[in-house]
């Protein structure tokens, strides 16, 4: 989660919805800016990268109270194309082996467990939801979309009146997974990972994000 006073704006980072970009676009104030001087405003991390609402009721309960009346948005994204790079993440070669993987299945998961996509999604995968809307403490204003990453960025660093210098020409998404420890390489269409099973599976568990923002396979 990311909090900024001087804008009196807070970020939730759901994973795999361009955070990381995002975070690396707002840790540059001199080039975000329009004006010239030296801004003393910064987003400060709080709760790490991905630390919930609850999280931060539980631990630091003045401060879920001091940002109830700022301005909170997260970044959204198609549930089945979210569980494809959450898979890819999750799996990748540089990470896997460093990591204790516990999914929904509440148990220490091995590599064997990750063979199977539509196993990872019935009982691994963690949506988006997890986070947003079935954590009785999740707070949110406004939602952006990851499917239009590049204008949903300048709309948001318009409303902060920040300068499109800050990514340069382009909007750049970082931090996608090539291949995975089963070279698997990432797909160019996200489809191409499923079967009507995994559809289905997707469908049943994210009808929250799938309703409420139209998504369709």
């Amino acid at each position: 989660m990311h909090i900024n006073d001087d804008k009196k704006a807070a970020y939730y980072h759901v994973m795999k919805t361009g955070g990381s970009s995002l975070y690396d676009m707002f840790g540059r104030p001199t080039e975000l800016l329009q004006r010239r001087e030296e801004p003393h405003e910064r987003w400060v991390v709080a709760m790490g990268m991905h630390g919930s609402y609850t999280h931060l009721f539980n631990q630091y309960q003045d401060l879920y109270l001091k940002i109830k009346d700022y301005y909170k948005f997260i970044f959204v994204r198609n549930p089945w194309a979210h569980a494809v790079s959450m898979y890819f993440h999750t799996t990748a070669t540089w990470r896997f082996d460093k990591e204790n993987h516990y999914g929904r299945n509440k148990r220490l998961n091995t590599r064997e467990d990750y063979k199977d996509f539509n196993h990872y999604l019935q009982y691994l995968y963690r949506p988006q939801s997890e986070v947003t809307f079935d954590d009785p403490k999740f707070m949110n204003d406004d939602f952006y979309f990851f499917e239009d990453y590049e204008n949903e960025v300048r709309r948001l660093f318009k409303r902060f009146d920040y300068s499109e210098k800050a990514f340069g020409k382009d909007v750049v998404h970082k931090n996608k997974t090539d291949k995975n420890i089963f070279d698997m390489e990432y797909p160019k269409d996200y489809r191409s990972m499923y079967d009507p099973r995994g559809i289905d599976i997707i469908a049943d568990m994210c009808k929250d994000y799938i309703d409420k923002f139209d998504y369709t396979y």
